[in-house]
């Protein structure tokens, strides 16, 4: 026994250095679903920025500093399924959209020279 006895309190889940830390397979998915949120928080921060009359390449910036570290932070340490990495693709492709202005109604394919 040492002098310095401490309870510890047993949880599920915790947030260290902003990431979630969670025991088994569903952390990587809980930790992409909220980066998610967090980047869309980001993106919502910056809105009047990335949807206002301003030149793209500096809303590119804008979204390259502030959004997308906030969306990828932490996800190299992880082991990412496709699944997952596809849904933080479409997502990302949502935000641009957003910036250009462009619905998903004019059904413009990446690589489109429209777009």
């Amino acid at each position: 026994m040492s002098k310095f006895e401490l309870e510890l309190e047993i949880v599920d889940e915790y947030i260290y250095l902003g990431h979630k830390i969670q025991l088994g397979r569903a952390n990587f998915e809980e930790e992409v679903n909220r980066r998610i949120q967090l980047g869309w928080a980001a993106f919502g921060k910056h809105r009047d920025i990335c949807s206002s009359k301003i030149p793209q390449c500096l809303k590119t910036k804008v979204f390259e500093q502030c959004v997308l570290p906030v969306m990828t932070y932490e996800t190299e340490t992880c082991s990412l399924t496709m699944g997952l990495i596809r849904r933080l693709r479409v997502t990302q492709r949502a935000m641009e959209r957003a910036m250009l202005g462009v619905s998903l109604r004019y059904q413009i394919r990446n690589g489109s020279p429209h777009f």
